[in-house]
């Protein structure tokens, strides 16, 4: 009996053991994806985006339609933006607590009715060879928030542009720009 006790023992301990490192495995992989931020674009929901969100439609440069529909293909989408259109989704003032710290208020969304997907960065308007942040490709449909700057600022306001790319579905053939106003604010 005695010998059976001791194994008893020793599997308990030994589930006890897996369990904890069940338990630390789940953590590390939630504030993983906790901390994944603005690098991993998000779809677009139903709930509404940030206060203070700029939604306007605007002509892009240069004008590049998309390939024309299939005959076989599923009628247009009577939400879809016009060709050489494209639906500008974000907040247009970021507040940044230090140069380290992602802005919290900080959106910007590619529209599902838009027809390209887009990458974005963000530069100096009085320099813009200073490039901010470089985006990920944002699909139609998703987003990115809670953006963390590329590069290290002193505490100010800073006139900057959002200087937007458009792709092609699908390709990494560009078909317009867009350019957009807004203010990082750093430490203040």
């Amino acid at each position: 009996m005695q010998k059976d006790d001791k194994a008893f023992r020793w599997g308990v301990i030994l589930l006890d053991a897996l369990l904890i490192i069940g338990l630390l495995a789940a953590a590390i992989i939630a504030n993983r994806a906790n901390r994944q931020g603005e690098d991993t674009p998000r779809p677009v929901s139903a709930s509404q985006p940030p206060e203070g969100v700029l939604r306007q439609t605007v002509q892009t440069q240069p004008i590049q339609p998309p390939e024309e529909p299939k005959e076989n293909s599923e009628a247009e989408d009577p939400n879809r933006l016009a060709p050489g259109s494209f639906q500008v989704t974000m907040t247009t003032t970021w507040n940044f607590p230090d140069a380290e710290s992602a802005a919290e208020d900080s959106y910007v969304e590619n529209a599902v009715n838009n027809a390209y997907d887009i990458r974005f960065r963000i530069v100096l308007a009085e320099e813009e060879d200073t490039e901010l942040y470089v985006s990920p490709l944002l699909p139609v449909g998703s987003y990115t928030a809670g953006i963390r700057l590329q590069k290290e600022l002193e505490p100010g306001t800073y006139p900057c542009v959002a200087v937007y790319t458009l792709y092609t579905p699908g390709t990494e053939e560009e078909a317009g720009k867009v350019r957009v106003a807004l203010s990082c604010i750093v430490g203040e």
